[in-house]
């Protein structure tokens, strides 16, 4: 009897132990550039162009470093990646105007500025500040 006893105490015990229900995947840049993420919403709360082509997005490539598109113009930056933490570099950009796009495009450019912290869960990437806040949220696609 006491040995029933004692396995159904250490099962009740095991049950009770908090349970991990993140599926945050780890970062590093060969996970990161198995997809193209795209822009799905923004803080800012700027419109988000509904035609594919005009959204922006990030590649992910060797070498810590992270390309893609602002919404008008062509972009690349380093990034530094470690346990949770992201920081990307300062953004190079070709230097097209394009009117019905800028606003978005300083807007995504300074949420990349102010990131701190990363998250990918599955095919959903979000970019923090330092406070936690959600800056940039994306979804993997195919390339």
């Amino acid at each position: 009897m006491s040995k029933y006893f004692s396995l159904l105490l250490l099962l009740l015990i095991s049950a009770c132990q908090p349970q991990s229900s993140s599926n945050t995947q780890s970062l590093d840049i060969d996970t990161l550039s198995a997809y193209r993420w795209q822009l799905i919403a923004i803080s800012s709360a700027q419109e988000i162009p509904e035609k594919a082509e005009l959204v922006p997005y990030l590649d992910f490539l060797p070498e810590n470093k992270v390309s893609g598109y602002l919404g008008c113009n062509r972009f690349q930056s380093a990034i530094s990646l470690q346990a949770g933490s992201a920081v990307f570099g300062p953004v190079m950009s070709s230097k097209r105007y394009c009117m019905q796009s800028m606003a978005l495009e300083m807007a995504f450019a300074e949420a990349l500025k102010q990131t701190a912290a990363m998250e990918v869960n599955g095919k959903v990437m979000t970019l923090k500040d330092a406070s936690g806040q959600v800056l940039l949220t994306f979804q993997g696609k195919s390339h």
